[in-house]
């Protein structure tokens, strides 16, 4: 039951679903529902429902407001949709004094985590540090493999569906937890599967999209919107590493995949308007670059092209490429090379 103080704190706790995304920003987030509900059971972390119903067959024989929910309730949970509904319903053997053997049904309506657990949940965890892509920056990345920007846009967003690249948001909002703002979590797989038609294709450059979730029977749908996405880098680039390689002509006799040049050589001034591009963007750009184009197809030509074709309208010198690439001398090396001299 409630401890005393409870009942001024309440709407300072968490629900289910705002705490599974603040666990999801440091474990997978397909284990993050396990992860609490261990806690819930081993009742590290405390749950309580604003009001409660207990039933015996078909009668209300208990109910009341601010019930805190036992963890070895958690054992017995048998509701669907818990996690955006914030209901739930527990399913109980009967006491052994009973004489009707009926199963009683604990119904919990409006349930709130105590934010401490969550966070000492949190704290045991190392928090994601990665360099992640904006949507248009991935999208962008995918057209080097992909240039129909249709099929490269499905490539990327039939991985989503699928879970095998990751999505995070920088804050959520659901109209069932009166749109208040959450704090950085990540997008599940299903969710992808129900984009709302608010969600139109500028969502590459806003980096927001919009979800309907439905949940039990007989109720409304959720509506929720997930703000500042960004993809993992890692999922892009097994994108373009799966895509299928263009054929590229074979170097024969002393010719080579990119015509001799000067060392010191750089193109027009015309392709290279616009402002730099970071370090930041050209270092992730690097990333991806050098798991699609491996061995012969890595050459300074194929690495400036795609650059310029990923940071359309931004500058990007040769010079910087080199520096990425490392110095690599062209041609065939003289019969000297390496030999010092007089």
């Amino acid at each position: 039951m409630k401890e005393e103080g409870d009942a001024g704190t309440f709407d300072e706790w968490l629900n289910p679903r705002i705490a599974l995304d603040r666990v999801s920003n440091v474990v997978e987030s397909a284990t993050a529902a396990s992860v609490i509900l261990g806690r819930l059971k081993g009742g590290q972390i405390r749950s309580v429902a604003e009001s409660f119903t207990r039933e015996s067959g078909n009668q209300i024989v208990d109910s009341g407001e601010y019930f805190e929910i036992p963890p070895e309730y958690w054992n017995n949970r048998s509701s669907d949709g818990f996690w955006n509904s914030g209901d739930v319903e527990f399913e109980l053997a009967a006491p052994f004094h009973s004489i009707n053997f009926e199963v009683e049904r604990v119904r919990c309506f409006t349930v709130r985590f105590d934010p401490i657990g969550v966070h000492k949940l949190i704290g045991n965890f190392p928090k994601k540090t990665t360099n992640w892509l904006k949507p248009h920056d991935a999208l962008t990345a995918v057209q080097a493999a992909f240039p129909d920007i249709k099929v490269a846009s499905k490539a990327i967003t039939d991985r989503l569906k699928g879970g095998l690249l990751k999505a995070e948001a920088a804050s959520s909002s659901w109209d069932n937890n009166n749109n208040l703002p959450t704090s950085a979590c990540s997008i599940p797989a299903s969710h992808w599967s129900h984009l709302s038609s608010a969600t139109g294709s500028d969502w590459w450059d806003t980096g927001t999209i919009t979800v309907r979730i439905y949940r039990r029977e007989r109720q409304p749908p959720a509506t929720g919107r997930y703000f500042g996405i960004k993809f993992d880098p890692a999922g892009v680039e097994a994108i373009i590493a799966d895509a299928p390689k263009r054929p590229m002509a074979v170097a024969t006799g002393s010719s080579t995949l990119e015509p001799m040049r000067s060392e010191v050589e750089e193109p027009p001034a015309t392709v290279e308007m616009g402002p730099p591009v970071s370090d930041t963007l050209l270092s992730a750009w690097f990333e991806l670059y050098q798991r699609a184009y491996t061995g012969m197809a890595d050459t300074e030509e194929n690495a400036w092209r795609s650059a310029s074709g990923m940071f359309q309208g931004k500058s990007v010198s040769r010079a910087r490429i080199r520096g990425l690439r490392g110095t690599r001398k062209r041609g065939r090396p003289s019969r000297n090379s390496g030999q010092s001299g007089d």
